[in-house]
């Protein structure tokens, strides 16, 4: 299991490593406060009794200060991708199925609890991980994680004897099928059929779709890397669960209706995969399965385009078609389509096909360069590609690559040729960030210039899976979430080389500076407006183009969401218990997003600039939501000057400690004519 050098604390728990985030030679920016300037706060209160403020003294509340929590933004950071770590790397160690340590599916993010509403939501991570005997090709075991803690929950099946496991490298999806405030897991089965499972791993019911007549028409086709879909394609509060061309009851799995044309598999290899939406506006979506859109309620063809078979994303990327478009990767093209009648808007070669395969990946829609306009990325087998309708033309527009194409990056994906991606924008500056992982490396692509950002080794056979990027620990930032497996011999990885894992891995950024996002990814098809935070399918899900347009993204809201922060504030009292000083620590939170513990306050005896001595330190122990606050306590003796000094958040090697705050001025406080007999 890889240990990284940039790792620091590695704390016991079963069946995984957790990793704290590390110190740093300095963080990214310079210390934005006055060292030389403390706020004063001096409250004595004898026998513990508080005596009130002395003259000219304040509350620890300077005036004009919030006393609760407020509007709280940062500004964007120009270099949010120096200082990825890892936070968390899964191992099945100690766990059922213990052999099953290999993920080669796109996990997901989703609270598995009921949460009252207005409660922070605290999600787990759920994936198939599965052995490598045979290779790459055995049942795969669903685990339910717990990010914060990297516990295992939930083992399905949780009996080693038991032989009903999934198909290994098919995806999962998840979202509440029963109105019982809780999601269901919804699986395909190794063979044929499908399965949903509640949380605690009991079953709640199997079906025989997709059967072999439903997972393609090549005999050899298992559904190897499928996805299920969830949406309630009818609005009438009962989702129905999605497999290509085949809609099976949420409820219950009973068939409702097996189309007849596209499947949603590219190159007759992989799928299939999905798509909805409600193109009339009358409340039934439509699903897209590749080539052929059906009506919802009953699976008529609405058309078929004549086009190859392929993978879906929605979006409005033409100014022109008067509506969203299905962008549709099949067989190394892209096709855009008009959604109301499946014609051809415009066919684009995807550069860099690889090896015979040459089939794309999923596309991501998103704004990747803050144009305004959404853009559409994918992987072929030896690039990474964002086309962009502003880029057609011969010769092509200023800034353009080529013909269609804005940029491209070469990666390596000689196996499948049909990894998917995620997008998100990280610092909140209005461009897209893509988020790839092929054969070798994860990385992460500047939206507007293609420039590599992130790049750190982790190895993939490669299906069609794709890291997703949430806030996995609610702590109001985004994290990225991917899978990694190393036992495909064409990787020809040294088996000594702890530079490539097994697994789940969880990344963040080590200075806070990754803007907050929503806490849930649930499918591969994932829209933001197809499901709510809690898990919960909405009857009417917004139309997504006309609101963040994007497909395979994620966002938490506006821009101010978005950049929201915390802003930590101290006040301090004391009083005397014979000769010992009592300073009772009050850490509060004046802004908006909520800080997780444990938040250190270091207290010196003479100011730390003038080199004054480290008394000690006490640490928050509870989550401060915007407005709250926790009060710690700190035993000394009188310094010689009569004055303590505190600081909230002090990190020696980060400048401006690992909490994001709107102000990181406000992080000092000083007691003075501390004296006790």
């Amino acid at each position: 299991m890889l240990l990284r050098s940039s790792i620091l604390v590695l704390v016991a728990c079963s069946g995984c490593y957790l990793m704290h985030k590390p110190p740093a030679d300095g963080g990214p920016d310079d210390w934005p406060g006055d060292s030389g300037k403390w706020r004063d706060a001096q409250t004595k209160a004898d026998s513990g009794v508080d005596s009130g403020l002395d003259a000219g003294e304040d509350s620890g509340l300077d005036a004009g200060e919030p006393d609760s929590g407020g509007g709280c933004i940062v500004e964007p950071s120009t270099h949010p991708f120096d200082g990825p770590v890892p936070e968390l790397i899964w191992s099945a160690e100690g766990l059922v199925f213990p052999l099953h340590t290999q993920v080669c599916m796109t996990p997901l993010v989703i609270e598995t609890d009921r949460v009252p509403e207005g409660a922070t939501i605290e999600p787990e991570v759920i994936f198939t991980s599965y052995s490598t005997d045979p290779e790459g090709e055995g049942g795969g075991v669903i685990r339910i994680v717990d990010p914060r803690t990297g516990e295992t929950r939930v083992s399905i099946p949780s009996d080693p004897l038991d032989v009903q496991l999934v198909e290994s490298t098919a995806h999962l999806a998840a979202g509440d099928l029963d109105s019982d405030g809780l999601p269901e897991i919804v699986a395909i089965e190794s063979v044929f059929g499908s399965i949903a499972y509640h949380v605690d791993g009991t079953v709640m019911w199997e079906s025989s779709e997709p059967s072999l007549a439903n997972r393609g028409p090549q005999p050899f086709n298992k559904a190897i890397s499928g996805a299920p879909s969830i949406s309630d394609l009818d609005g009438d509060g009962q989702p129905e669960v999605l497999f290509g061309r085949v809609v099976v009851s949420g409820q219950d799995g009973t068939t409702l209706w097996n189309g007849d044309a596209g499947y949603g598999i590219n190159g007759d290899v992989f799928g299939p995969i999905n798509c909805t939406l409600d193109l009339e506006d009358d409340g039934i979506q439509e699903v897209v399965a590749g080539n052929t859109m059906y009506e919802g309620v009953d699976g008529t063809v609405r058309w078929e385009a004549d086009v190859p078979d392929g993978w879906c994303a929605i979006g409005e990327v033409l100014d022109s078609s008067g509506g969203p478009e299905i962008a549709l990767v099949a067989s190394g093209r892209l096709y855009v389509l008009a959604s109301q009648t499946g014609a051809l808007l415009w066919e684009q070669v995807i550069p860099g096909g690889g090896n015979f395969l040459a089939l794309g990946g999923a596309p991501t829609i998103a704004d990747f360069d803050a144009d305004g306009r959404a853009e559409i990325a994918m992987a072929n087998g030896a690039h990474y590609v964002l086309i962009d309708p502003d880029c057609r033309g011969e010769p092509p527009p200023e800034g353009c690559l080529s013909d269609g194409v804005r940029w491209n990056q070469s990666t390596e994906d000689d196996s499948s040729a049909s990894t998917g991606s995620s997008v998100f924008d990280f610092n909140g500056d209005g461009a897209s960030e893509a988020v790839y992982n092929d054969e070798h490396f994860f990385r992460i692509y500047d939206g507007t210039s293609g420039t590599l950002l992130f790049q750190e080794p982790n190895s993939s056979r490669t299906r069609t899976e794709y890291p997703v990027i949430a806030d996995v620990d609610g702590d109001g930032n985004a994290e990225i979430v991917f899978p990694a497996n190393n036992e495909a011999w064409f990787l020809d990885i040294d088996p000594d080389d702890e530079r490539y894992n097994a697994g789940i891995e969880i990344w963040g950024d080590a200075f806070d500076r990754w803007v907050g996002t929503r806490p849930i990814w649930n499918q591969h098809a994932y829209s933001i407006d197809n499901v709510d935070d809690r898990g919960g399918i909405p009857p009417r899900p917004a139309h997504g183009w006309t609101t963040h347009n994007s497909f395979r993204a994620n966002r938490l809201g506006t821009r101010e969401e978005e950049l929201s922060a915390s802003d930590l504030y101290l006040r301090l009292e004391y009083r005397c218990e014979g000769d010992r000083v009592v300073v009772t620590v009050t850490v509060r939170n004046l802004g908006v997003t909520r800080v997780l513990p444990p938040i250190r306050v270091a207290i010196y005896d003479g100011n730390p600039d003038d080199g004054g001595r480290f008394l000690g330190e006490v640490s928050t122990t509870i989550v401060l939501e915007g407005g709250q606050s926790e009060e710690l306590t700190f035993v000394t003796r009188s310094p010689p000057d009569g004055v303590i000094y505190a600081i909230v958040d002090e990190d020696p090697d980060l400048p401006d400690g690992r909490e994001r705050e709107c102000n990181e001025s406000n992080n000092r406080r000083r007691l003075r004519n501390v004296e006790c007999p």
